[in-house]
């Protein structure tokens, strides 16, 4: 599977930007804080319905805001093109697939699997920076 585009909307510490990734490998870099886990999050919540970050890490939902939205445009092995969103309101998430309701947890079923990679994927992500340096 391929994401073609993705957008968030008050998720985390993003507003309202779009990133387009181009190709099969976009790459994220930027100072600390600047949202690159943020992002690995958004894609992590559309594909799973659920955060791979403990809620020490913060809300989901961007300060001020009462709900944020993630959405992207994926294509699968099959060829087929597909539009995910979720609406997230505080750690709820309702997942939706070309804009129809779908139980979250059959967005892995439905669309494929989203997996961290390595062996210690879960320390990158959620340890703390040094571990990512």
């Amino acid at each position: 599977m391929e994401i073609e585009s993705l957008w968030l909307r008050n998720f985390r510490c993003f507003e309202g930007d779009r990133v387009q990734p181009i190709g099969p490998e976009t790459w994220l870099a930027g100072p600390n804080g600047a949202g690159k886990t943020s992002v690995l999050e958004a894609i992590y919540v559309l594909l799973r319905g659920q955060t791979f970050l403990s809620s020490r890490h913060g809300p989901l939902v961007r300060n001020g805001a009462d709900s944020a939205v993630l959405g992207c445009r994926v294509r699968t092995e099959a060829e087929r093109r597909l539009g995910l969103s979720c609406s997230v309101v505080g750690r709820a998430c309702q997942a939706r697939i070309d804009g129809e309701e779908t139980p979250r947890q059959s967005l892995t079923e439905r669309v494929g699997v989203a997996r961290l990679f390595g062996a210690n994927a879960q320390e990158l992500v959620s340890g703390e920076p040094r571990v990512r340096r």
